[in-house]
């Protein structure tokens, strides 16, 4: 894959990503605190073929002229799209087109709560898009407070030399379909007990 050609952005933690009945949201920053969901709820909700993907973006855009795009453009072809939640991969967008701005759901596409219009800034054919199951999401994204110039609260470029060997690895589960022999971290070792994967197994 060529170089500065993945994006990864953050989202809270959930099980299928289809809306809020029969699953929750757990994490995902201030907004939803506040309103109780976001706007990726619908991450994996399928339309016409195609998923659309939500994830906050830093001053609400995305710079896709880091991504290869030319100065000025709407959006960038042909990313792989990570998506983050506590800190470890749930899924992703193979082949994404990622706009710039946020855009409003297709008509028709039912991506509505409490009569928010859940649009999306990352859109893929289904085919070309994968979410984990909870127990399946072992490998584990350097952040920026445990590692320099890793992934902090919004998105990631994943731009340096030092990120090779992580990004190696990253794409090596990809190409595994999300299987990996032994769980990864990235965190500096801090010694006490491993961090859980899913936040409601930090309350036990």
């Amino acid at each position: 894959m060529a170089e500065h050609r993945v994006f990864f952005m953050n989202v809270g933690w959930m099980t299928a990503y289809q809306g809020l009945k029969g699953d929750k949201i757990i994490g995902g920053g201030e907004y939803v605190k506040e309103h109780g969901f976001g706007h990726e709820i619908f991450n994996f909700k399928p339309y016409l073929g195609r998923y659309y993907g939500y994830g906050r973006a830093a001053n609400d855009s995305i710079a896709v002229e880091r991504l290869g795009a030319p100065e000025g453009a709407a959006f960038v072809e042909g990313v792989l799209v990570v998506w983050v939640a506590n800190s470890h991969v749930v899924g992703w967008y193979k082949n994404a087109r990622i706009y710039r701005e946020w855009q409003s759901a297709p008509s028709g596409s039912e991506r509505t709560f409490l009569g928010d219009d859940c649009g999306y800034y990352v859109t893929a054919k289904a085919q070309d898009c994968k979410r984990l199951d909870p127990d399946a999401r072992t490998l584990a994204v350097p952040r920026a407070r445990d590692v320099d110039g890793g992934m902090g609260r919004y998105v990631w470029y994943a731009e340096g030399e030092q990120h090779k060997q992580f990004l190696g690895e990253l794409f090596e589960f990809i190409g595994s379909g999300g299987k990996s022999k032994e769980k990864k971290s990235h965190r500096k070792p801090h010694g006490g007990h491993g961090w859980q994967v899913d936040p409601r197994d930090r309350k036990s």
